[in-house]
């Protein structure tokens, strides 16, 4: 989400990396509007039910009501 993975998960090595972005601004502007941009794009609207389309109907972008064929969801 925001471009900054440190090799090793351990709790040090978080530690580590976030007190390197919270030490110099720019890498915390840097970091903060990256994470703005992804949960911008994670909670778009229009682009979740593009998604949930394409999981649950098996197909890409949305169809318009007027042209959703009748019964196509009955099993």
């Amino acid at each position: 989400m925001t471009g900054w993975s440190p090799v090793d998960e351990s709790a040090p090595a978080l530690t580590e990396l976030v007190l390197q972005l919270l030490s110099e601004r720019s890498r915390l502007v840097e970091t903060g509007l990256r994470a703005r941009e992804w949960a911008r794009r994670a909670t778009d609207p229009d682009a979740y039910a593009e998604q949930t389309c394409r999981i649950l109907l098996g197909r890409d972008g949305s169809s318009p009501a007027g042209t959703a064929r009748p019964g196509a969801m009955a099993g």
